[in-house]
């Protein structure tokens, strides 16, 4: 299944919107990939997995500026991710929305 969706295609389109390096993220860790440009703003989130780790980055930006500089992996539990509407995290795209909630249902222990 596709990881990368909206503007990103891949892994380079990922590096060069935010100015990062291979040391900071590797393609196999790449889980969730979504970059939206919508008029004069952007979204980006991204959801990836180190060391049994799941880190998540957030980043903004209007019309003057890019991602650049907003790096920034939080940790995260699955549980706080499942706990996230899907349709949120892409704005309607359907193929993003059916990833998310593929790779969350895929981690969250069932009741």
């Amino acid at each position: 299944m596709t990881r990368y969706f909206g503007e990103f295609a891949g892994i380079d389109d990922l590096r060069h919107e935010f100015k990062i390096s291979l040391a900071d993220v590797q393609d196999p860790e790449i889980l969730w990939a979504y970059y939206e440009v919508e008029g004069y703003g952007s979204t980006a989130r991204v959801i990836y997995q180190r060391e049994g780790h799941v880190y998540e980055v957030y980043g903004s930006h209007c019309s003057c500026m890019g991602l650049e500089d907003q790096w920034e992996p939080a940790e995260v539990s699955w549980g706080q991710l499942a706990m996230r509407p899907a349709e949120a995290q892409a704005s309607g795209n359907a193929e993003a929305i059916a990833a998310w909630t593929e790779m969350v249902n895929q981690h969250v222990p069932r009741a």
